[in-house]
């Protein structure tokens, strides 16, 4: 028999990641608004799956962003 797609267990965790970790979630995201004037920098030090949940989350709160600017600008 073929396993179990692990799916189901991998977005459980990261569910749980984004509940437990939403204050320094938010941080982060409230410093990457100020990346323009304000370089920032995060990295892995013993935590790979916060560092892509966080990469995630600021690539999609800016495709986001992008978006709706862009459909504001099409509707002008």
């Amino acid at each position: 028999t073929l396993p179990e797609p692990d799916d189901v267990q991998f977005a459980s965790v990261y569910m749980s990641l984004l509940d437990r970790l939403a204050p320094e979630l938010r941080s982060i995201l409230e410093r990457a608004v100020d990346a323009a004037i304000r370089p920032l920098l995060f990295h892995c030090a013993a935590g790979k799956d916060r560092t892509v949940l966080t990469a995630a989350l600021i690539l999609g709160v800016s495709l986001w962003l992008l978006y709706s600017w862009r459909r504001r600008q099409v509707a002008r």
